[in-house]
C-alpha cells in the first residue's frame, strides 16, 4: 500500500529555534513518507542548521490573495456557516487571511493529492489545516506545544472547534495532557494523543573534553525561559567563590533586559550571551558543559515551556541537568537521577543545585551516565516517531 502525502503546515519553516521540528520531517521522510511543507510566512534571515540539507522537501509560502474570500466562500458549501462563524472571532484582517490562505492550501492538497495534513501549534498552521479539512474533507493532526495551551489569552473556543475536528490532538507531554482533558478542553469530544518529541540516533555522547566550570543555558531569550533567575544564581556561586562560568546560546526580546542584568550583577567575563547557533555548535558546547542550567517559570501571560528538546539533548551527551519542575521536566529529569530538580524563580535554590554538580563529582558521574540511557529508554525517534505515523494513516497511536 502507498504511504500518504503529508503536508505539514507551519507558521514559518525553517526556524532555528524549532529543532525538534526538523528533527520530526526528516523522521518522516527516513520512514518512506511523501512530504510537503506549507508556511504561513516567510523564514526569518538567522542561521541554519546544517541538517536542513539533507530534507528533500520544498517549501511553499503560502499566497495571501484576499481578493479571493468571497468567490472561496460561495464554493464552500455546507462548510461555509463553519467558515464564517470562525471568521467572527478574529480581527478582520486575521480572518480574510484565514480564509485566503486556507484555500490556497485547500488547491494544493488536492493538486498534490495529500491524504492527511498536518500542523505544529495550535495557533495559525492549526487555523489554516482547519479551514482547508473544511474544504477538502482531508483529516489533520495538530501537535500542540506550549505557547499556544498555557497563555491565558487564548480563544478557548476557537481552540476547541478546531481540536474537536482534528483526527487527532497531539501533545508533547503528560502534563500538556492532563491539561488539555482537564482544563482547556474538558466535556470536548477530542482524541488527545501524549507523544514526546523523539531524538534522532544521530544526538548522543561526543568524545568532546569537559570543562569543569562551564554552565551552558540554551534557549530563546524570553520570560519563561527563567535565565534572569540564572544570572542572580550566578551571582550568589560568585559571592561564594565558586570557580565557574556561563554561556548563555540564544536570542530574543529579553536579551538587553539581560545584558544589561549581567551588567549591573557585575557578572563581567563569567557570562557570555552568545546568540544564535547552529545545532550542531550548540551539541559540541553542551558536550563540553559541566551540567546544562535549565531555570524555567510560568509567565506572567502564563506562557510555560512543555518539553524542552535542549533537556532530551543535553542528556543525551551525558550533560546534568538543574532544572524547575515546569511543564513536562520532570518526565526528562528525574531528580538525583539525571540532573537535580530545584524550586521555580529561587535563584538561591538554584545556585545551589548548580554547585552540586560542580563540585559533587560521584554524583556527577552518576547523573552523567543514567541521562542516556533516559534517552533510549524514552525518547528516541524510533520509538515516538512510529506512533505520529500512524496517526497519518488513521490508527491509534
Amino acid at each position: 500500500m502507498a504511504r500518504p502525502r503529508v503536508g505539514y503546515v507551519l507558521k514559518k519553516f525553517p526556524r532555528l529555534s524549532e529543532t525538534f521540528i526538523l528533527s520530526e520531517l526528516l523522521g518522516v521522510e527516513a520512514a518512506g513518507y511523501d512530504v510537503r511543507i506549507f508556511a504561513h510566512r516567510p523564514a526569518d534571515d538567522e542561521p541554519r542548521h546544517k541538517d536542513l540539507a539533507a530534507l528533500r522537501a520544498s517549501v511553499e509560502v503560502l499566497a495571501e490573495d484576499r481578493k479571493s474570500v468571497v468567490s472561496v466562500l460561495d464554493g464552500a458549501g455546507t462548510a461555509r456557516a463553519e467558515i464564517e462563524s470562525l471568521m467572527q472571532r478574529l480581527p478582520e484582517k486575521q480572518a480574510r487571511g484565514m480564509v485566503a490562505q486556507g484555500a490556497v492550501l485547500a488547491r494544493a492538497t488536492r493538486t498534490h493529492g495529500l491524504t492527511h495534513l498536518h500542523a505544529h501549534f495550535m495557533t495559525v498552521a492549526a487555523r489554516l489545516v482547519h479551514v482547508a479539512h473544511l474544504l477538502t474533507g482531508v483529516p489533520y493532526t495538530v501537535t500542540a506545544h506550549a505557547k499556544d495551551i498555557w497563555r491565558k489569552d487564548i480563544d478557548r473556543e476557537f481552540f476547541a472547534r478546531v481540536a474537536e475536528r482534528a483526527h487527532a490532538l497531539v501533545t508533547v507531554s503528560d502534563d500538556n495532557a492532563r491539561f488539555l482533558r482537564e482544563d482547556l478542553l474538558r466535556g470536548r469530544k477530542v482524541r488527545i494523543e501524549r507523544i514526546y518529541n523523539g531524538l534522532p540516533d544521530s544526538i548522543g555522547v561526543l568524545s568532546e573534553t569537559r570543562e569543569p566550570d562551564l554552565i551552558v543555558a540554551v534557549g530563546r531569550l524570553v520570560e519563561k525561559k527563567g535565565f534572569a533567575d540564572l544570572l542572580r544564581a550566578l551571582a550568589v556561586l560568585r559571592d561564594a567563590q565558586v570557580p565557574c562560568r556561563c554561556a548563555l546560546i540564544g536570542d530574543g526580546e529579553e536579551r538587553s533586559r539581560l545584558e544589561a542584568l549581567a551588567a549591573d550583577l557585575q557578572l563581567g567575563e563569567q557570562v557570555q550571551i552568545l546568540g544564535l547557533m547552529p545545532r550542531e555548535d550548540v551539541l559540541s558546547l553542551m558536550a563540553r558543559a559541566r551540567v546544562l542550567a535549565l531555570p524555567c517559570i510560568r509567565a506572567a501571560d502564563g506562557n510555560q515551556d512543555a518539553l524542552p528538546t535542549v533537556a532530551l539533548e543535553a542528556l543525551a551527551l551525558g550533560t546534568p541537568v538543574v532544572a524547575t519542575p515546569v511543564g513536562g521536566i520532570p518526565e526528562i529529569v528525574h531528580h538525583a537521577v539525571h540532573g537535580l530538580i530545584v524550586p521555580e524563580g529561587e535563584c538561591e535554590a538554584l545556585a545551589r543545585g548548580l554547585r552540586t554538580l560542580l563540585e559533587d563529582h560521584a554524583l556527577w558521574a552518576q547523573c552523567s551516565s543514567a541521562g542516556p540511557a533516559q534517552i533510549e529508554a524514552h525518547f528516541r525517534q524510533r520509538n515516538t516517531l512510529p506512533q505520529l505515523c500512524a496517526l497519518f494513516e488513521g490508527h491509534t497511536a
